[in-house]
């Protein structure tokens, strides 16, 4: 329970709380992910496999089983992960939460794979 708080604590002071990505929501990512330029939806692609390769790390940082699960995540099943973030995203705009930010979108459809 120890390692999992310092994990949260982690996730907060680390995580950069203005850059773009990090602040696009469920209706914006979906849009932007089928409409925007190549560069943005790299960036939004980008930014999930970064979110779970960053959760990775932490993970093996303090030791946690997850930590090659989500390794493997990221490096052997890319197009798995992607299938499932865009599932989740979808989801998340039907369900009426279009306003959620995507990080948490990114982290269920990777907890998909690898529970926690």
């Amino acid at each position: 329970m120890i390692r999992l708080g310092i994990l949260a604590l982690a996730l907060v002071l680390l995580v950069p709380s203005r850059a773009h990505s990090y602040a696009y929501t469920c209706d914006e990512a979906a849009f932007y992910g089928a409409n925007g330029s190549p560069s943005t939806q790299g960036a939004i692609v980008g930014h999930a496999f970064g979110v779970v390769d960053f959760l990775a790390g932490l993970q093996c940082f303090v030791g946690n089983p997850q930590c090659s699960c989500l390794s493997n995540l990221v490096s052997d099943r890319p197009g798995d992960f992607g299938g499932e973030y865009g599932r989740q995203l979808a989801q998340c705009v039907r369900n009426g939460q279009g306003s959620d930010p995507v990080f948490g979108v990114v982290l269920r459809a990777a907890r998909t794979f690898c529970p926690w």
